[in-house]
């Protein structure tokens, strides 16, 4: 059986049977449900009583949170390329001294190369004059 997440509308009638004093093998049944689903949905989602609106708010926020930040939307990894850009370093030396200066931040030299040449960065067609070796000699992903 594939997994599918709650949808608001049935997260909505969680809390009308919740609020109807339904048991929880109960409410998968009407929603065609695992009990399992359902018991781990109230547990994540209720303090003293289970509100749809909130535990679609937390859901949201949870997958908002899962999802892979991007290196190049982040204003430090940003900055510190574009500045070092600006001087003529190269992305190598970008990347290598981004490991040893910013803990945490791993950034591929080929990454800065694809930054560019997608206009990620700001002022990217200034920044790419400043390269070495053309943007052009980075293999593109395809």
């Amino acid at each position: 059986m594939p997994y599918h997440h709650l949808t608001r509308t049935e997260r909505g009638k969680i809390a009308l049977f919740r609020n109807q004093k339904l048991k929880i093998r109960e409410i998968a049944r009407r929603l065609g449900r695992s009990p399992a689903t359902i018991s781990r949905e109230l547990k994540r989602n209720s303090d003293a009583s289970y509100r749809a609106d909130d535990a679609q708010k937390k859901y949201q926020k949870r997958r908002e949170n899962s999802r892979r930040k991007r290196l190049f939307e982040d204003a430090a990894v940003c900055g510190f390329a574009t500045e070092n850009l600006l001087k003529r370093w190269s992305s190598e030396q970008i990347s290598g001294r981004l490991r040893l200066e910013k803990r945490g931040f791993t950034v591929l030299f080929s990454s800065i190369y694809h930054w560019l040449a997608d206009g990620l960065l700001p002022r990217s067609v200034e920044l790419k004059a400043n390269l070495r070796r053309s943007a052009n000699a980075e293999s593109r992903r395809k």
